[in-house]
């Protein structure tokens, strides 16, 4: 039986049954201010959930200092019992799973318990580091969701970080002697569940155990924001952050964290606030006969579960043939699967049933649209996605792009003011794109105040000189000269998935911040095996009519794109590949023996 790998979890294939069925449980469906709850549970107990995930939600925006962003409710799901849930399980060990996927996310409970709290804790640390953008570890993101599982909130204080007794006796039993660090370092998101119960239970407590030692101990708690600088975007791996910040090699770590396991006391850590042990106001609200079996097959499709999840697609799209929210699905289901012709059918269908969803028509304009071509469709659809999502910030400047490569400056100028305040990330392109569409209307008294506010926000070297271009330009064209020799501003275009200037998504920063590390080579070629004979998978791609052996060494600093977008967690079988054309991008410097380079984009066509 073949091996199956992926760079974010393990997800193994099953077959399901289709719809609910006559013995299934009835759906419930409330909602709070930033979450919804789907549940086969009592209605207390869901009310419960909801309360509890709105007072977390508070006190990790204040114990982090940030703000996390405004969109979609979260959904959680919630089942009976174990076995209701297996089906739905990313793998054979977990009772709970977050997903980040379709523009929002999921938290999936199995069931209701006296460790609830805990693992929803657990779970929305997951959910957190997902928007924060982290790339951390396994065995830091895991130990890091444990040590904030413990989170309690009380009239008077937040504290967490309390020391796990399950974790500690674990690691005192004799299964679960620790493993050296240096395993649990290897430990990756594809090869997590490879190994047997107990491998995946150290990786779990000492995970936990060094993570509480890094950010609580008293010998290292001070340095441990520079440690987590240095590995939160997958750049520096734990060992090399270790040595670079403590002066600490594995072996040293090993016995560090040995003496520390066997402590009779542990720090824990906390703030003193009031106002967070508050009861969130909540609401039963109707739930469509489709709703709840169509949300269980998104879980299905985000799950890499492709089979179970089309059967139950088909026949809810034959059952209710006029719901655009199941055009949606397949839409994003084979979205994520790289089909971007059949996700671009769905997707129109979803609209011309007239979706109420604004990332429908956005989705469509970026599959179906020339971004520099005027097309009365793509215009509606853009709009309709704004008019419907006015403060929609990938749609928005998704839109301002598209608006000044075909000439719409007026239009672009309307949808940045429409969309209200800009972030200061944003900023210094927002304005940059500003100051152009003023320049081009010859409305320089604007152009000047539009690039003068982009500057006060830009920080990178290139925003600086870039927005210092345009406004030199502005000024030849307000005395009346001729563009100046660096170019002629006029030609300027705002590409999308291109270099220059540009919307970026995530797959297109990725590509860049790539390009500038040196020994970094991109290559077209086909992906034409996964071979995992070896300690680490290595893809196996023909260039130029010769096959290049690409190590995968670390899952987290591989970027796997498909459809222009960054996919989360990409599944491979081990074997022959059905020769995808894709952009392999490799790293020639630090290639191990018997290998062309280190794999760091891959990059479905």
């Amino acid at each position: 039986m073949k091996r199956r790998f992926q760079f974010l979890a393990l997800l193994l294939p099953f077959c399901a049954p289709l719809l609910l069925s006559a013995k299934d449980p009835a759906w419930l469906k409330l909602r709070s201010e930033h979450f919804e709850i789907y549940s086969a549970e009592n209605e207390k107990q869901s009310r419960g959930v909801l309360e509890h995930l709105e007072r977390v939600r508070k006190a990790y925006e204040l114990l982090t200092n940030a703000k996390m962003p405004a969109g979609e409710r979260a959904r959680v799901v919630l089942f009976r019992n174990e076995k209701e849930y297996r089906e739905y399980a990313p793998d054979s060990l977990s009772s709970a799973h977050y997903l980040g996927e379709r523009d929002r996310d999921y938290i999936v409970l199995a069931d209701l318990d006296s460790r609830t709290q805990t693992v929803l804790n657990h779970e929305y640390f997951h959910l957190f580091s997902h928007h924060a953008q982290f790339r951390l570890p396994v065995w830091l993101e895991e130990g890091l969701a444990d040590l904030y599982s413990t989170l309690k909130i009380t009239d008077k204080d937040v504290t967490y970080g309390y020391p796990l007794a399950g974790h500690l006796g674990y690691l005192s039993s004799t299964f679960g002697k620790p493993l050296p660090l240096s395993a649990i370092f290897a430990i990756t998101r594809e090869n997590r569940h490879e190994g047997d119960r107990n491998t995946v239970g150290r990786l779990y407590a000492q995970g936990w155990a060094l993570a509480h030692m890094t950010f609580q101990g008293k010998e290292m708690a001070d340095r441990s924001g520079e440690f987590f600088r240095k590995v939160r975007d997958g750049s520096t791996d734990a060992a090399t952050a270790y040595q670079m910040v403590y002066g600490l090699d594995t072996r040293q770590l090993d016995q560090l964290l040995a003496a520390y396991i066997r402590k009779e006391y542990f720090s824990y850590g906390g703030v003193r606030t009031g106002g967070l042990n508050f009861t969130a106001p909540t609401e039963r609200v109707p739930l469509e006969d489709w709703e709840a079996p169509l949300l269980l097959a998104d879980i299905l499709a985000i799950n890499r579960k492709e089979d179970a999840a089309k059967l139950r697609y088909d026949e809810l799209a034959a059952k209710f043939p006029g719901i655009p929210e199941i055009d949606e699905s397949r839409g994003y289901a084979d979205w994520i699967g790289g089909n971007r012709e059949r996700a671009t059918l769905h997707f129109r269908a979803a609209v011309e049933k007239k979706s109420r969803n604004p990332m429908a028509y956005f989705r469509l304009a970026e599959l179906a649209c020339d971004y520099s071509v005027m097309n009365a469709d793509c215009t509606a659809w853009i709009n309709e996605a704004l008019r419907l999502d006015p403060g929609n910030r990938e749609a928005r400047n998704w839109a301002v792009g598209y608006m000044l490569n075909t000439g719409q400056y007026d239009a672009a100028i309307a949808t940045v003011l429409r969309g209200g305040n800009v972030s200061a990330a944003d900023a210094p392109d927002i304005f940059h794109k500003l100051g152009y569409a003023h320049y081009q209307l010859r409305q320089f008294k604007e152009a000047h105040t539009a690039l003068k506010r982009g500057l006060e926000f830009a920080k990178k070297p290139e925003d600086i000189a870039k927005l210092n271009e345009m406004e030199r330009h502005v000024a030849a064209a307000e005395r009346g000269e001729a563009a100046t020799a660096t170019g002629n501003v006029a030609e300027t275009r705002f590409w999308q998935g291109a270099s220059g200037d540009r919307i970026k998504s995530d797959a297109d920063q990725a590509m860049e911040s790539f390009l500038e590390l040196d020994s970094a080579t991109m290559t077209a070629a086909t992906l034409e095996a996964m071979d995992c004979s070896g300690t680490q998978p290595v893809a196996v791609v023909k260039a130029k009519g010769a096959l290049l052996r690409l190590a995968i060494d670390r899952s987290g600093a591989v970027v796997v794109i498909r459809g222009g977008a960054v996919i989360v967690d990409h599944e491979f079988s081990c074997g022959k590949q059905a020769s995808s054309p894709i952009l392999a991008g490799y790293l020639r410097d630090g290639a191990p023996a018997g290998s062309d380079g280190l794999l760091r984009i891959l990059s479905f066509r």
